[in-house]
């Protein structure tokens, strides 16, 4: 695992020494907000970090909502707000001359707009979660557990390169920089004394309000670390709720150490986002909730590899679900060890480097690469 680190830092970071106007350019198209949550916005923000280290320099275009995000904000990156969000006219007249790379993370976005891109990007990056759409594209990334080349037969060209499955999980360096030293020193207690407690920045559905309630009727005292973006219709609601609950609750807004609160917890509950592979990788054990219809695909097979506890969508049993789940997995250590084991197995964290050196390869050095066995994590062509 070492050697293999040693070797993906390498090939991202060949282009180190490039000066300013030799950097080549990259530009990342992402939203999020209040009703699309902050998925899209994480997983760019970790590819043009990886980026960045290999020598890129990376801009995002975004929404006039997007633009106020802490997330964004807080990054090291230039951010240009969008009058017109799906205008591909407006995303070319922002450039100082045409990008190296287009990044385009969007369910709006179709291959109209892709098409009018690819006159003027070089090369053009999709990252999606929902194959069934056409993508006029040189590389495509889909990180779920499930994905494989099949399903994206016939809505890209022959010429697409796919980086499928959580090999190529986009996860921040503050996440995966923690791995090795979590994994050593991991240990499992007895009991829970400590959770954390996410639904993504936005929680669109209140799913974390609903889990605090549930969580009132356990007599013993918890400390609890909710993570949740600022922007957020239900901060309010939250900060009530920790006011007055029997346990120690910390509501943490926009927080840039979620690897810090992921280390410190016994028992993590989210949704099976993108969250669910930072969980995965620090090998937190988890109860998971399918809280969208893409997510089904990386909720089941979390469940079927037994790297979380499932209690699938929140409907009406949400609440008895995850009372029983919570009261279960706190009383049974050797249950929560073989999750902490099996999930962090699911996915290692050097996705965005992996990323990044197929991006170094296909933009850079116009390598071409035939067709690879994906599920032994390699670069793939569709056949």
């Amino acid at each position: 695992m070492q050697e293999d680190r040693a070797d993906l830092r390498d090939q991202a970071s060949s282009s180190l020494t490039r000066s300013e106007t030799t950097k080549p350019r990259a530009l990342l198209r992402c939203d999020g907000g209040v009703g699309l949550g902050l998925g899209h916005i994480m997983r760019c923000l970790a590819l043009a970090e990886a980026l960045n280290k290999a020598g890129w320099n990376c801009q995002f275009a975004v929404s006039q909502e997007s633009t106020r995000l802490a997330a964004l904000a807080s990054a090291p990156f230039q951010v240009h707000g969008l009058e017109h969000a799906l205008s591909p006219q407006e995303l070319f007249a922002i450039q100082n001359g045409p990008p190296d790379l287009l990044v385009i993370d969007h369910y709006e976005i179709d291959k109209d707009f892709e098409t009018a891109c690819n006159e003027w990007a070089a090369k053009v990056l999709i990252l999606d979660d929902l194959p069934g759409r056409s993508h006029v594209a040189d590389l495509l990334l889909d990180s779920a557990i499930d994905r494989g080349s099949s399903d994206y037969l016939g809505y890209v060209p022959d010429t697409c390169r796919l980086l499928l499955g959580p090999q190529f999980a986009l996860i921040r360096s503050e996440i995966s920089g923690r791995r090795k030293s979590m994994t050593e020193r991991r240990q499992v207690r007895k009991n829970c004394r400590r959770l954390f407690l996410s639904f993504g920045g936005a929680d669109r559905r209140g799913l974390g309000l609903q889990v605090l309630e549930v969580l009132e009727s356990f007599e013993k005292r918890l400390t609890i670390d909710v993570a949740i973006s600022g922007s957020s219709m239900h901060v309010g609601a939250l900060e009530a709720s920790a006011y007055a609950s029997n346990h120690d609750i910390t509501i943490h807004l926009d927080s840039n150490e979620i690897g810090e609160l992921l280390e410190a917890a016994d028992l993590a509950v989210g949704a099976a986002g993108v969250s669910a592979w930072e969980r995965c990788v620090l090998g937190v054990p988890s109860v998971i909730v399918c809280a969208a219809d893409n997510q089904r695909g990386t909720y089941e097979a979390l469940i079927k590899a037994g790297a979380a506890y499932g209690i699938g969508p929140p409907d009406t049993q949400f609440a008895e679900r995850m009372k029983t789940a919570v009261s279960e997995l706190d009383l049974n250590s050797e249950e929560r060890s073989t999750i902490s084991q099996r999930a962090a197995q699911c996915c290692d964290g050097l996705g965005a480097q992996r990323v990044a050196a197929a991006i170094e390869e296909i933009v850079t050095k116009g390598r071409t690469h035939g067709s690879s066995d994906l599920s032994s994590g390699c670069v793939a062509s569709r056949p």
